[in-house]
């Protein structure tokens, strides 16, 4: 897995979790869950790429942010 891809992903996971922290006030377990339930999904979605031999074009990469944006 390349480190682009991962690096995307932990830049995306904190921005969700930055948007969802200025949406939520100050709930900062829900926050916090919220947060924790990203990440499950993007190590879930790169996890089985990574098993299924999947390799990481830009393409694929961009597909990949954009997809967890929607989480």
């Amino acid at each position: 897995m390349p480190t682009d891809a991962w690096q995307s992903a932990l830049a995306t996971l904190i921005c969700m979790t930055t948007i969802c922290a200025l949406f939520m006030g100050g709930e900062w377990r829900t926050v916090i869950l919220a947060g924790i339930t990203i990440g499950s999904i993007i190590l879930g979605t790169l996890g089985i790429l990574a098993w299924m031999d999947i390799t990481m074009d830009p393409i694929m990469m961009a597909a990949l942010v954009i997809s967890i944006g929607f989480v």
